[in-house]
């Protein structure tokens, strides 16, 4: 149960970088998980919690997947996934935004 609960762990990191609905999955599947370990361990409650846990992990993961199919079936939004809650690209995009009117004006400068 230990492996599943690292293994998840690892997923919960990479969905922060996906889209909300992908973190709210892994993330109420992680926290399940650890309860059921704790449970396993010594805290027979947590068992019940857990498995309370999980069934909301369902749910989102049930909504996660009808949004996925709905929107390319679609070809538009019918249901929302949210945005990333870590964004990388964030900053890459605002330095280009920065450069690129001095890239044009260096070239306009260079045409005339």
């Amino acid at each position: 149960m230990l492996g599943f609960t690292f293994l998840t762990a690892i997923y919960f990191v990479g969905s922060l970088f996906i889209h909300t609905a992908m973190t709210v999955t892994f993330g109420t599947l992680l926290l399940g998980f650890i309860l059921l370990d704790i449970g396993h361990f010594g805290m027979p409650i947590m068992n019940k919690i857990g498995a309370i846990d999980l069934i909301i992990c369902v749910g989102a993961a049930w909504y996660m997947m009808a949004a996925i199919v709905l929107n390319e079936v679609s070809g538009k939004e019918l249901l929302k996934l949210g945005k990333p809650l870590i964004n990388l690209n964030k900053t890459q995009e605002s330095s280009k935004k920065r450069v690129q009117p001095i890239l044009q004006k260096e070239v306009s400068a260079r045409d005339n």
